[in-house]
């Protein structure tokens, strides 16, 4: 008996000292992925219906190899927006950043902004892009005639959270003092007017950063490719019949993987990657299908997790006598009650993983390590198997950063393939994959576990080579020369020369006598333009002298 009463003494203690560590992960998100593995669980099992007034115009594969390299002429775009002018698109999304000149025809762009304003209802995108620190964040923005010709801008921004899959969406994005409607707000009713948001309530600091509005969680009507996909190439060259356009909601962009980024995004059997277009019109759909999935936050949600928690500890208060299995069912069936009545009645997502972590850990370990293997997925290239642009980057930072704090070297090779495009043209785009397969394989071998190798363009690779003399770096840029020349790919295309070939630039940052990593990237990118000037298949290193350290250079240092 006394050791019962202790029992009972304590129970209510340790009951208060769980809800209160619970109350305290949900307020601070510390279980968040697990109710966002929850919310996938749900996307899968319960998709949104497809409003029937979506299409996509895509510039893909099909298109590329009937119509060339992207970007097209100013004048060829023009001919495709006056193509789905005249199949009756209600709204066209153009999702095509026009914020350079075309200094060669100039004549193209008045003809593109003509094409615009003719159609009425076509929206032009703006994007954030990341600067130094110090100077936070660079809207680009399409030029003036563009904009003065478009119907409205849209802020061309898709959220990834920190797990990689996208999950939510906000329709109104910008910086303090300039918000935009979202591109799925527009598509989705072409008149929402985007206004200027005033920049009080906000600190200085906060006009240096994108920020965001009005999230909603995205539901998803189905996995990559549910969204009516046209090829580019048919709209300006194919008969098409006028009512799979006429009346429609229209997003033209990039679908092939070379021109865009891909996203994770739940799906039935996991996570699967989409396009930006294609999670465009996916948020433009929820749009058109209401009510929106909301995320209960803040006091709201405070108040309902501390009387769902007070339940939860009364049924294991009262069922103490029981196995514990007999209370945990009760609490959990209470907090699942809570959170169905939550989505079914009132479109609210509530987050429990934080209440009732206990009883799905081990189902949620297994969704956590499939979405850790996608997200793994998104940023490798598919084709060569290299670390992609985005890794690349996030690489070159961590180390520009180390080499910064303890006074190493840094060494930084671009490596471009010998007239590609010549090759790529003469053999087709096959043999041109396979040639981007070999040659990726030769670098990874040579670099081996000494740096880093990564796919930056269409054919152009980066190597990341830490800790080594910048003449111990030349040699095994020369080597990477010899090795590929020595494998004898045949290339009757090339200019002198019957087999492929590279021109290989390197740059090493030693001593501090670069300023930034940016200088370090543009110093070896002229050493690559200087191997192609002296006649390609040579390594050109660049010559380096002790440069001034900007005020960017120094935030980048000290960041």
């Amino acid at each position: 008996m006394p050791s019962r009463t202790l029992f009972d003494r304590r129970l209510p203690v340790l009951l208060a000292i769980c809800l209160a560590a619970a109350l305290v992960a949900g307020r601070f998100d510390w279980l968040r992925h697990f109710d966002e593995l929850l919310l996938d669980r749900y996307n899968a099992i319960h998709p949104l219906g497809l409003s029937d007034d979506l299409r996509i115009v895509a510039i893909d594969q099909r298109s590329l190899e009937a119509l060339g390299r992207w970007p097209w002429s100013r004048s060829r775009q023009a001919r495709l927006l006056r193509r789905l002018k005249a199949a009756g698109a209600a709204v066209i999304v153009y999702d095509v950043m026009l914020s350079e000149p075309d200094r060669e025809h100039p004549g193209q762009d008045r003809e593109l902004a003509r094409a615009i304003a003719a159609h009425g209802h076509v929206v032009l995108p703006v994007q954030p892009v990341s600067a130094a620190p110090a100077e936070g964040v660079r809207v680009l923005r399409p030029l003036p005639l563009f904009q003065r010709a478009a119907h409205a801008l849209g802020a061309d921004d898709i959220e990834v959270d920190e797990d990689g899959i996208v999950r939510r969406y906000y329709l109104e994005a910008g910086v303090a003092t300039r918000m935009w409607p979202a591109l799925a707000a527009l598509l989705a009713n072409s008149d929402t007017v985007a206004g200027a948001r005033s920049s009080a309530g906000y600190s200085e600091q906060a006009a240096l950063h994108w920020l965001r509005d009005d999230e909603f969680l995205l539901r998803f009507a189905g996995p990559p490719g549910s969204v009516p996909v046209i090829s580019a190439v048919d709209v300006l060259e194919g008969d098409l019949p006028k009512s799979l356009l006429s009346g429609r909601k229209v997003i033209v962009g990039a679908l092939d993987p070379s021109l865009g980024s891909r996203f994770a995004v739940p799906t039935p059997h996991g996570a699967g990657l989409m396009s930006g277009i294609e999670i465009q019109a996916q948020a433009a759909n929820a749009l058109l299908r209401p009510p929106l999935l909301v995320a209960l936050r803040g006091h709201p949600l405070l108040s309902i997790e501390l009387g769902l928690g007070l339940v939860a500890a009364l049924l294991l208060w009262l069922t103490r006598d029981r196995p514990t299995a007999i209370g945990m069912t009760l609490a959990i069936g209470a907090l699942s009650l809570a959170w169905f009545i939550a989505l079914s009645f009132f479109n609210r997502w509530l987050p429990i993983a934080a209440l009732a972590i206990g009883t799905v850990i081990a189902g949620m370990y297994l969704e956590s390590a499939r979405a850790r293997r996608y997200r793994r997925d998104a940023r490798t290239d598919r084709l060569t198997q290299l670390s992609n642009r985005r890794s690349f980057d996030i690489e070159f930072k961590r180390l520009w950063a180390r080499c910064q704090r303890g006074g190493g070297r840094l060494s930084l090779a671009l490596v471009d393939i010998d007239f590609f495009k010549a090759y790529n043209d003469g053999y087709g785009h096959a043999a041109g994959d396979k040639a981007l397969a070999t040659v990726a394989s030769i670098l990874k071998r040579a670099v081996g576990a000494r740096g880093s190798v990564a796919r930056v363009g269409g054919e152009e690779f980066a190597i990341l080579l830490p800790d080594l003399p910048g003449f111990h770096a030349q040699r095994i840029a020369e080597e990477i020369r010899a090795s590929i020349e020595a494998h004898c790919i045949p290339h009757d295309f090339a200019i002198g020369r019957g087999i492929l070939t590279v021109s290989i630039g390197i740059a090493t940052a030693v001593d501090g006598r670069v300023a930034s990593s940016h200088a370090l990237f543009e110093c070896a990118d002229q050493a690559l333009y200087e191997a192609k000037r002296k006649g390609r298949n040579r390594v050109e290193a660049a010559s380096i002298r002790r440069q001034a350290e900007t005020p960017a250079a120094v935030a980048e240092r000290t960041t």
